[in-house]
């Protein structure tokens, strides 16, 4: 097939021709700008959506371009990160109203996603590693759009610590052809030389190192917080719905490919440590907090947890419970951070001991939000409900119970800080800032929405990404 037809091809190009757009329309007009982003992102969903049906129809297309190729591992991402793009996108068109170099905004905002559609669809090394230095360096300059001081210390902050991510993640690369010869993630599975089982640990050890620090992972999670608090919350909701994850993807993809992602292996039991550090030191973390952005974010520490450790336990079960988490995480923390950025617009402040009462004055986000809260949180009939189960089912089949019981006690203690920032938020008396709010508008409102129906659908139904997810497994397990 030509590449002009390949629909590969346009679901790169289309946030690339926002991005290159943006700057010229905004000249003219902001608001076709505005709603311009916003349609180029929603046909980037829709062409991620073609090939994700395609693939899930049992015969996966043999699209590819140079440095990027589709299979069943890849389109799932795909769609996670154009969904939350699509989401983040329309919402700004309101939340960022007013607000100073929209132009830059929405240039760095297509290529963030652009950045992180190539790092998941990468089948090399090579531009693995380009896409993350894109998707770091469009990320940076979002955390630190509001150029105020506090923002960019985050984005200062971000950007060297992502830069000592890159690093190890570097020194991952070089072994990892030092070894192999090859840096084409299809070539490395079943290449593994006799003579290199003292390098392979190391290999998986920077890699978790460098995308782990991507990930959020503890203790390497420093710049989380802050870029978090300081970034407008759509871009918070990318950061925390898409980016970690799609570090924490391809983290799996390339232990995977290297063949050191096995059950009880020295790099599965790192993972899983990590992952269990991460989770509770994330949720103690969350506990303390009153700003509620930085609540959410250590939030995600706690959450990318959960993915490491169910994708160290390296069993199919894990793996799919891992998988599973990062769509309930992305649509729960994306929809929390949105819905957060509503309450910040309406009332003016991040701290919720300001609030109280918002129920009364904005209803549809209440709602909304305590959707976000109880999927976080693994209560059912939400996606996060599923997605905790699979890997805790995977622990315990693995014979680790003591594993299943940090969490649960984990999730217990998400919900009771996320109840309690409901709270303080939503019910009681209107009280301080919460007295002038008003519910968001309905273009802020319309992509929560959609995220909240996703919350519900995957966790009632959640057997045709069980399907989908399976095949991404043996793909995992069988190599790149």
């Amino acid at each position: 097939m030509p590449y002009i037809f390949s629909p590969l091809l346009w679901l790169m190009l289309l946030p690339l021709i926002a991005g290159a757009l943006s700057p010229a329309v905004g000249k003219v007009s902001g608001k076709a700008r505005n709603w311009l982003s916003a349609a180029l992102e929603f046909l980037a969903f829709l062409v991620a959506l073609h090939l994700f049906l395609l693939v899930s129809g049992g015969s996966p297309p043999a699209f590819s371009l140079p440095g990027l190729s589709l299979d069943g591992l890849g389109v799932f991402m795909a769609l996670t990160v154009t969904l939350l793009g699509f989401t983040a996108t329309l919402y700004s068109v309101k939340y960022m109203d007013g607000e100073m170099n929209l132009d830059r905004y929405y240039l760095c905002l297509h290529l963030f996603v652009a950045g992180m559609l190539a790092m998941v669809l990468a089948d090399s090394l090579v531009s693995m590693y380009v896409a993350l230095e894109v998707m770091t360096l469009a990320s940076c300059v979002l955390v630190a759009h509001r150029t105020g001081k506090e923002a960019a210390e985050a984005g200062y902050k971000y950007v060297i610590l992502c830069t000592l991510g890159a690093v190890f993640m570097l020194l991952s690369i070089l072994l990892t052809y030092q070894v192999f010869g090859t840096l084409q993630l299809a070539e490395l599975k079943g290449r593994v030389p006799y003579d290199s089982a003292v390098v392979l640990p190391y290999i998986g050890l920077f890699a978790v190192l460098g995308l782990g620090l991507k990930a959020g992972m503890v203790p390497l999670h420093a710049w989380l917080p802050d870029a978090h608090a300081e970034a407008p919350s759509s871009v918070s909701s990318l950061l925390s719905g898409a980016m970690i994850h799609t570090a924490a993807f391809a983290l799996m993809r390339l232990l995977s490919a290297v063949s050191v992602l096995t059950p009880g292996g020295e790099v599965g039991s790192l993972l899983v440590s990590f992952g269990l550090i991460s989770m509770v030191v994330g949720t103690m973390l969350a506990l303390a907090q009153t700003d509620m952005k930085r609540m959410m974010a250590y939030s995600s520490v706690d959450h990318i947890g959960f993915i490491l450790l169910g994708a160290g336990l390296a069993t199919p079960l894990g793996l799919l419970g891992s998988l599973y988490h990062v769509l309930s995480h992305s649509l729960g923390k994306g929809l929390l951070f949105l819905c957060a950025g509503a309450v910040i617009k309406a009332s003016g402040t991040r701290s919720f001991r300001e609030l109280g009462g918002l129920s009364r004055s904005m209803p549809v986000t209440a709602v909304l939000t305590l959707i976000a809260v109880l999927s976080l949180a693994g209560v059912p009939p939400f996606t996060g409900f599923v997605s905790k189960f699979f890997v805790c089912m995977a622990a315990f089949e693995a014979g680790y119970p003591a594993l299943v019981v940090v969490m649960l006690v984990v999730s217990v203690t998400t919900l009771a800080y996320l109840l309690r920032f409901f709270h303080a938020v939503f019910m009681g008396e209107p009280s301080g800032r919460s007295l002038e709010a008003r519910e968001a508008s309905s273009a802020m409102l319309a992509p929560m929405l959609l995220l909240a129906f996703l919350c519900v659908l995957f966790g009632v139904y959640p057997t045709p990404v069980v399907e989908m997810l399976s095949g991404a497994v043996g793909l995992l397990l069988g190599g790149a």
